[in-house]
């Protein structure tokens, strides 16, 4: 095939055809291509140096996994967008400092990890990957989300932590689908009060950011089993926290906290009784007791 000849003179060695791409703790750890009945249908080019790919690239018209982690890619070729039954994208760890507005074509993808990259901000195209599940964007320097991220109405999965993130988008609330929302380590100082429209949210990682307050609207994620919102600025609770009663971890640690809402002793007391991790300073739990 032209395409695994013109990567192998790229990589400089062969690329051997594998029964599975096996994947570990660490990441994806295979290297080679899978073939099902003449056709690629996953490759994984792990640490093989790529800072390019070649056009021929976009004739894998059967290929639906392409793992291309720890390269030296500068962005996403134009060549992977054209993949017409590409589900699974996965460019963690290269050099990409920008996304193509292509990516967009790529109505099958259902998995992209683009964390450990310099991505400072997204194409509104990425709104139109409507089939997506699950987006990393760890560690990439990102700056802002554009509004037509709320078009992802399928995604579960948002992992958008250790950027430079100053705020979401009011456009969040439109994403139904979401159960994990890890924001954790940027720099946000508020959240917009649509984040009470994410019905089926259950995770919630807000620690480490720059918060003073909370939209009552949180105390509508009665789905919610994991709270974190330590090492912020809060110098309070709003009321409607006391609704969140299927807790299972509440970490609130490391704030600012001058009061607490009514109701507060009687709830964490719930919790508690239901096994709820909750981790706060001790100073903060005598106000709330006396």
């Amino acid at each position: 095939m032209d395409v695994i000849k013109e990567l192998e003179e790229l990589i400089g060695e062969k690329i051997p055809k594998i029964r599975s791409i096996k994947s570990g703790t660490t990441g994806l750890y295979s290297y080679g291509y899978v073939e099902d009945d003449g056709h690629i249908t996953a490759m994984s080019l792990r640490s093989k140096g790529l800072s390019t790919l070649p056009q021929s690239i976009e004739n894998l018209d059967h290929i639906q996994r392409l793992y291309l982690r720890d390269n030296e890619l500068s962005t996403i070729p134009e060549c992977v967008c054209h993949l017409e039954n590409l589900r699974d994208l996965d460019v963690f760890n290269n050099k990409i400092e920008s996304i193509p507005e292509s990516i967009g074509e790529i109505a099958t993808l259902e998995r992209a990890d683009l964390s450990r990259n310099f991505i400072k901000t997204l194409p509104d195209s990425i709104g139109n990957l409507g089939n997506l599940k699950r987006l990393g964007l760890m560690d990439v320097q990102l700056e802002n989300l554009p509004a037509s991220i709320g078009n992802l109405k399928n995604l579960w999965d948002l992992a958008i932590f250790i950027n430079h993130l100053t705020e979401l988008p009011e456009s969040i609330g439109r994403m139904k689908g979401l159960t994990r929302l890890a924001a954790h380590k940027n720099k946000i100082s508020e959240i917009p009060d649509s984040i009470g429209m994410l019905s089926s949210l259950k995770q919630l990682s807000l620690n480490e950011n720059e918060l003073t307050t909370l939209p009552e609207s949180i105390g509508e994620l009665t789905q919610l089993e994991s709270l974190r919102l330590e090492g912020n600025l809060l110098v309070t609770l709003p009321d409607s926290i006391t609704r969140l009663v299927s807790l299972q971890g509440l970490d609130i640690s490391k704030n600012k906290f001058t009061a607490f809402p009514n109701g507060t002793k009687s709830w964490l007391e719930e919790l508690e009784r239901k096994d709820c991790r909750i981790r706060m300073a001790k100073r903060h739990r005598s106000m709330i007791d006396h």
